[in-house]
């Protein structure tokens, strides 16, 4: 079996103060199995959200930015976490004076593709500038070159929040990899507005191939699941581990999932069945994990993420946004679907499903960032699609 041959990566877990971590390790139950339909149908296009033009930029000065990570607030509303975001359309012309920080975060009680339509209604850590950046960003120090949010989580039961995040080394495009990062870590509040980055830290490593830079989380129960891989959308594996979600704050409660662990390792997540099952590696970017329920109150499990696609005839190279299913996390995951292409949306990036989504109704939300071209006018904004497993 492939799972013999792949438990190869060894996961080095760093706190604040420099200790290494070893996730602990379990083996899932055999779930029963459901049978998940799937619709032949990829996502379109519904409403741009972000951009010079739009109630966010004169309101919060929100208006050149990206990703907009949905996730539930304890109130029951929507915040969505932007990264590197400007107070311009072209943050390229005006260095120094185009109101840039990171991150930011919005919220809205709206949801998306309904009748009314999508607006953002609040906003985090509100001057009389606009929204500011709600957790420390250290480039000034030279810490980092900034500070780009991941997925974020609240709890009910504590009215706390929290966000991960990945600490951005540079920017600079390798050919292997898009960017490095220094590591990958979470940041907490309990009024949801200004954040402090405590917890554990995920140290990359030298060569910038540590599986656990980027993450989704999604609760279910008592646990945590996190979805994670590499930074800048290199070749690699997609890992998956949980937390007691009352214990996220302590490293030493984190442990490794996968049909086959051994001590201190974790093993990529699988899709197919049978013979078929092979591990889950590509190049990679912006996992996003949630369960859903269908109308017949069955779960499923989505995950939705950035791969890079080669045409077999021609060679070429794009990336596109899929998702993949399962009736139980742990378990291998289904075949993918795509969902976005960047013929439909050029330079695309992001995905990430927004937690009232259900499985004929995916709400994504997808990014783009590219220069203005003879081909292409020039983009840095968010837009809903709407999609289906």
């Amino acid at each position: 079996m492939y799972r013999i041959l792949v438990l190869v990566i060894t996961v080095l877990v760093m706190v604040g103060c420099g200790s290494t971590i070893h996730p602990q390790t379990h083996t899932p139950e055999p779930p029963t199995k459901q049978a998940i339909v799937s619709s032949p149908e990829p996502a379109v296009e519904i409403q741009r959200v972000t951009g010079v033009d739009l109630e966010p930029c004169w309101r919060w000065r929100v208006c050149g930015t990206d990703l907009a990570i949905p996730f539930k607030r304890v109130d029951g509303s929507t915040a969505f976490l932007f990264g590197d975001t400007f107070a311009i359309a072209d943050p390229a012309q005006q260095v120094g004076t185009d109101g840039w920080r990171s991150p930011v975060m919005l919220f809205s009680d709206i949801i998306p593709g309904g009748k009314e339509p999508f607006a953002f209604t609040g906003a985090a850590n509100v001057s009389h500038f606009g929204a500011e950046r709600f957790m420390d960003n250290r480039w000034q120090t030279g810490e980092e070159f900034t500070v780009i949010p991941t997925d974020g989580i609240s709890f009910a039961e504590t009215g706390d929040t929290i966000v991960s995040y990945m600490s951005v080394r540079s920017w600079n495009d390798t050919g292997i990899a898009g960017w490095q990062t220094n590591s990958a870590g979470l940041a907490w509040s309990h009024d949801g507005q200004y954040f402090e980055r405590i917890g554990p830290i995920w140290q990359n490593n030298a060569d910038n191939t540590n599986p656990f830079q980027m993450w989704s989380m999604q609760r279910d129960g008592d646990w945590v699941y996190i979805v994670s891989t590499r930074a800048g959308r290199q070749e690699g594996p997609m890992m998956l581990m949980r937390v007691p979600w009352n214990r996220m704050l302590e490293p030493n409660a984190y442990e490794c999932l996968g049909n086959d662990s051994i001590e201190n390792q974790c093993i990529p997540m699988s899709y197919g069945t049978g013979r078929h099952e092979r591990p889950l590696k590509g190049r990679f970017g912006e996992p996003s994990l949630r369960k859903l329920t269908d109308a017949t109150g069955r779960d499923v499990w989505v995950l939705s993420y950035l791969e890079q696609h080669t045409n077999r005839y021609s060679g070429s190279v794009t990336w596109q946004i899929v998702t993949r299913t399962t009736s139980a996390i742990g378990k291998p995951w289904s075949r993918a679907k795509v969902q976005i292409t960047e013929r439909d949306f050029p330079r695309l990036y992001g995905g990430s499903l927004h937690p009232d989504s259900t499985p004929d109704n995916l709400i994504f939300m997808v990014s783009t960032w590219r220069d203005k071209s003879p081909e292409f006018d020039q983009r840095y904004d968010v837009t809903i699609f709407q999609g289906s497993v």
